[in-house]
C-alpha cells in the first residue's frame, strides 16, 4: 500500500517577511488563495488517499497545520518537538508507516514546492513507485534543468535513454561555471527532494548508515528527538547510497520557491516586468517583485527590487542579493522573527 509523507517543517527564513517562525513558507497563500501545503495535499491525492497521507511538522506550527483545508487525519500528523533536519523526520515517519503496514511503499515530498501540472507529476511518481517496488531501490525524481541554477542540488544520471536511470552521484549546489557544465553535459537533473522507497528498505538503510539515530527512534520514538543528530537525509543516506539509487525524470515545471526571485514566475506581471500581487503604478521602473497586504504600490525610477510587507514589517532588497535575506533574519530582534 502506498503512503505519502509530506514534510512541513522549516523556520520561514528564506521567504521573510512573508514567511516567519510561526508561519513557514508552506502556509503562505500565493496560488489561487491556497497555501503550498493545501496544494501539495490536493496534488498527492490523485495517487494516495487521505487515509494514507501523513504530515510531519513542528510543535510550534501546530495551529497553522490544523487550519489547512483538506487536512489528513489528526492521527497521521506527526509533530516534532524540535527541528533535527530531514533524516530524523523521514526515519520517524518510516517507523510509523511500517508499524501500520510493514509492506508499505512511501513517497516523501516537501510541502512547500510549486508544481502546477498535477497529471505529469503523478505520472512521474507512478513510474518511480514501479521502479522502487520491483527493484527494491530508493528512487528520486529529477527535474530537467532549464537554466544553470546555483540554488539547487544536482543529480548525475548514468543515461537519459529511458524515463528512469541509475544514479551516478549527487552534487551539492554548484557555482555558476559548474552549473553551466552540468547544463551542457545533458545528463544532470535538479534534485527535487522527492523520494520513493519501501518503508522496510529505508529503515534498513538508516540502521546501516545512521545507526545511532535509528536505534534511538526505534527504542524511544519521539522522546528521543532532543538527543538525535541533526543531519539531512541527502547527506546522511542518499550520498552514501548513490550507486544503489535510481532517478526518474520529472517532465513538469517545478520550483522549490526557495527565494523571492522565484515569484517572478508565479505572480502576475505588468508590461514593465514588475511581478506583483497588488496594483502597481510604475514610471521608469522595471523587474521589481512586490508583495503587499492590499496596497497600491507606486514606483518611480527603481529596478530589480524586492518590496514586501507583513503587518509592521517592510523588506526592501536587491533581487541579486535575495539569498542574503536569511542572513538578515539572523540579525533581527526576536519580535520580528
Amino acid at each position: 500500500m502506498l503512503h505519502a509523507i509530506i514534510m512541513a517543517g522549516g523556520q520561514g527564513t528564506r521567504f521573510w517577511p512573508l514567511s516567519h517562525r510561526a508561519c513557514a513558507k508552506q502556509f503562505v497563500k500565493l496560488v489561487d488563495h491556497r497555501s503550498f501545503l493545501e496544494l501539495t495535499l490536493d496534488r498527492i491525492s490523485h495517487l494516495v488517499p487521505h487515509s494514507h497521507q501523513w504530515i510531519v511538522s513542528s510543535e510550534d506550527q501546530k495551529n497553522w497545520v490544523e487550519s489547512q483545508k483538506g487536512l489528513v487525519s489528526t492521527s497521521q500528523i506527526l509533530y516534532e518537538p524540535c527541528g533535527k533536519n530531514t533524516a530524523a523526520c523521514i526515519a520517524w515517519s518510516a517507523f510509523k508507516v511500517h508499524e501500520k503496514n510493514p509492506d508499505a511503499m512511501m513517497i516523501v515530498l516537501p510541502a512547500d514546492h510549486l508544481i502546477l501540472d498535477s497529471e505529469a507529476f503523478c505520472k512521474a511518481l507512478e513510474q518511480a513507485v514501479s521502479v522502487a517496488g520491483h527493484q527494491n531501490k530508493v528512487v528520486t525524481i529529477g527535474i530537467q534543468p532549464t537554466e544553470p541554477h546555483t540554488g539547487y542540488g544536482y543529480i548525475e544520471a548514468l543515461n537519459l535513454e529511458t524515463l528512469e536511470s541509475p544514479v551516478v552521484s549527487f552534487h551539492e549546489k554548484p557555482d555558476r561555471e559548474t552549473a553551466l557544465d552540468y547544463l551542457s553535459a545533458g545528463n544532470y537533473f535538479w534534485n527535487s527532494g522527492i523520494f520513493i522507497f519501501k518503508a522496510s528498505k529505508i529503515l534498513s538503510l538508516f540502521e546501516t548508515h545512521l545507526p545511532e539515530l535509528y536505534h534511538a527512534l526505534c527504542s524511544r520514538g519521539v522522546e528521543a528527538y532532543p538527543e538525535l543528530e541533526s543531519i539531512s537525509f541527502d547527506y546522511g543516506i542518499m550520498e552514501k547510497i548513490a550507486s544503489e539509487t535510481w532517478v526518474v525524470r520529472g517532465n513538469f515545471a517545478w520550483s522549490d520557491v526557495g527565494s523571492w526571485q522565484a515569484l517572478d514566475g508565479i505572480l502576475p506581471k505588468d508590461t514593465f516586468e514588475n511581478s506583483s500581487n497588488t496594483p502597481v503604478v510604475a514610471i521608469e521602473s522595471t523587474g521589481n517583485i512586490i508583495y503587499t497586504e492590499k496596497r497600491l504600490v507606486s514606483l518611480v525610477g527603481v529596478h530589480d527590487l524586492i518590496i514586501a510587507e507583513r503587518d509592521d514589517v517592510l523588506l526592501i532588497a536587491s533581487k541579486k542579493q535575495d539569498q542574503e535575506i536569511k542572513q538578515l533574519v539572523n540579525q533581527l530582534p526576536e519580535e520580528y522573527l
